[in-house]
């Protein structure tokens, strides 16, 4: 994917969700100036964590990410699915390892603070 922009351009992206900070990858590694502008807090916080599916684990990787993932991240098969208002426990989902191998790669957590520094690529 490390195909130079014959120009280089400016970009802003508006949000810092995961969505935003790939596209600022994309760009910023294909030789763009990007900025991220996000409204939330979410970097000065303790707690947070972004689900990483495999189907985005996938294209992660691709971008040659894995050493990186792995160790920022956590591999995850159980998670306790909580309610946003109260914290409390409201479901339970296994990804069982026969899932895991069809969908050609692993499931991820990782803290708000990790994912941005995936998502900078290196000058």
């Amino acid at each position: 994917m490390n195909r130079q922009a014959a120009l280089q351009i400016d970009f802003i992206i508006v949000g810092g969700g995961i969505a935003g900070l790939a596209s600022a990858y994309a760009l910023a590694s294909s030789g763009h100036r990007v900025r991220v502008l996000e409204k939330l807090p979410g970097l000065q916080q303790p707690a947070g964590g972004v689900r990483v599916p495999p189907n985005l684990t996938k294209i992660l990787l691709e971008w040659g990410l894995h050493d990186e993932l792995v160790r920022r991240g956590s591999k995850v098969r159980p998670t306790n699915l909580e309610s946003f208002e109260t914290g409390e426990i409201i479901g339970y989902l296994e990804w069982q390892e026969d899932v895991m191998k069809e969908s050609g790669a692993p499931f991820f957590m990782l803290h708000v603070r990790a994912l941005v520094c995936l998502s900078v690529p290196a000058p």
